[in-house]
């Protein structure tokens, strides 16, 4: 695993990454659950590899005690925007379509988007969750990991939404009863982000959190 420090002159906007397979990036996880008495707490490392490269997608391979020890394979389109992947809830596995929105490149600071996505479990025949998630990059920071220290654009995004006896976490502005929100710090050079933090609200009560920290990485052009 390489490790240090990046260097990269602000620029008016950052192109989307060329991804090669064999890529990787490892991550210090810590999640805690704050709706339990004492606030369950935990840590792990996950791995991310990428085992398949299309002219659409970028298939990676995440292994992770988040997911009992076993590997999983999530989907992103060329703009790392989850297309398909695991459910945080039961490890069921959910389709975005178009996408989950993360990140909309060319990025630059001020810019901002609203995307509208659906969600579907592939193995069920419940009906498509509509959705929508607002981001806005904020701008150019220096920032601290394991891995180094570099210079990154920090973005955030907002994807709201509610549930009740009828709908089973359908994502509505609207009314809105919860929501995730979400900052990363995307290096350009390393091709992903180097750090993430989220928080999950319902009823405009913090429900739990979980941060993201780059501790290694292996890309095929820094070899």
């Amino acid at each position: 695993l390489l490790v240090g420090c990046a260097q990269i002159e602000p620029t008016d906007g950052v192109t989307r990454p060329e991804i090669k397979e064999g890529e990787s990036w490892t991550y210090a996880v810590v999640t805690v659950n704050v709706r339990e008495s004492p606030q369950k707490r935990r840590e792990f490392s996950v791995t991310r590899k990428v085992e398949k490269v299309t002219d659409t997608e970028i298939w990676v391979r995440e292994g992770s005690a988040a997911y009992g020890a076993r590997e999983v394979q999530i989907k992103f389109d060329k703009q790392w925007n989850r297309i398909e992947g695991p459910s945080r809830d039961d490890g069921s596995v959910v389709r975005f379509d178009p996408h989950l929105p993360t990140f909309a490149f060319p990025l630059a600071p001020n810019q901002s988007w609203t995307r509208n996505f659906i969600a579907v479990k592939v193995d069920s025949q419940e009906f498509g969750q509509h959705g929508q998630s607002q981001g806005k990059v904020l701008g150019w920071e220096e920032v601290s990991v394991p891995a180094g220290h570099f210079k990154a654009l920090r973005i955030e995004t907002l994807t709201p939404y509610h549930t009740d006896q009828r709908k089973r976490n359908v994502f509505v502005a609207p009314k809105l009863r919860g929501g995730a929100q979400e900052q990363y710090w995307y290096v350009p050079e390393l091709k992903n982000f180097v750090k993430r933090t989220r928080r999950d609200y319902v009823a405009g009560e913090q429900t739990g959190s979980s941060e993201m920290e780059l501790i290694g990485y292996r890309l095929e052009d820094r070899k």
